[in-house]
């Protein structure tokens, strides 16, 4: 049993006349005909009552009539179905945020997407970058904001930049910056810095750009903790 048999048969059982309903769509009335008999063969019983009027459909028929009409309905709404997914997609969406933007972002992220997509349910986490990434590996959250994403395997997530952090050196005032806009990276070894924990991703990027830029620090640097 198929959609054609389905759709040919409620035609029939509509107009009451093969001719008629051969007619309707745009069918060979042999070809209904032989339609209609197949029908019968594989449910193994009539479906219609045949007279010199044309068919009407026997008990077996009018439930077929009901069924079929509903399946055939329920088919052509597949189409509007996924147009409204699509359109208007539903579901639990879990993000994770970093501590320090977490001030910044989650408010505005909310009301956007309450506005935008109001069948979402938006789960903001909050939590330090390595912890979400970790969870965003594990599958347990679905996308997360990370200062770093480089330790992410590419192949599995699509990584997109979404905001520059400028950072200042805050430094006394005695008067070596005075006229500069800029420091070079080469120039940070000349001052003692206080940095959050090595295990912060600040921390692992400057050590990295100092490693890649041959850079040394000698003992320039006084780490502090930091949970983020």
């Amino acid at each position: 049993m198929n959609l054609k048999q389905m759709q040919y048969f409620v035609t029939i059982a509509r107009v009451g006349s093969l001719s008629q309903a051969a007619q309707e769509l745009n069918v060979a009335q042999p070809a209904l005909s032989q339609n209609l008999k197949s029908l019968e063969e594989e449910l193994g019983l009539p479906v219609v009552d045949r007279h010199s009027r044309g068919v009407t459909p026997n008990d077996v028929g009018l439930m077929l009539l009901h069924h079929f009409t509903g399946v055939l309905r329920d088919v052509e709404k597949t189409q509007s179905l996924i147009t409204d997914y699509a359109d208007n997609p539903s579901g639990e969406v879990k993000v994770g945020v970093t501590t320090t933007a977490a001030g910044i972002l989650i408010a505005p992220l909310l009301t956007l997407a309450a506005e935008k997509y109001p069948r979402i349910w938006l789960h903001a986490v909050e939590g330090m970058s390595g912890t979400l990434r970790e969870a965003l590996q594990l599958g347990n959250l679905d996308m997360a904001i990370l200062y770093d994403a480089s330790m992410l395997d590419s192949e599995n997530f699509v990584v997109t930049p979404i905001m520059t952090e400028e950072l200042f050196l805050v430094v006394r005032n005695d008067g070596r910056l005075r006229h500069r806009t800029s420091i070079p990276f080469e120039m940070l070894p000349e001052f003692r810095l206080v940095l959050p924990s090595q295990h912060h991703t600040l921390a692992k990027r400057i050590k990295n750009a100092s490693a890649n830029a041959k850079v040394p620090w000698r003992r320039t640097l006084t780490w502090i903790h930091s949970l983020e």
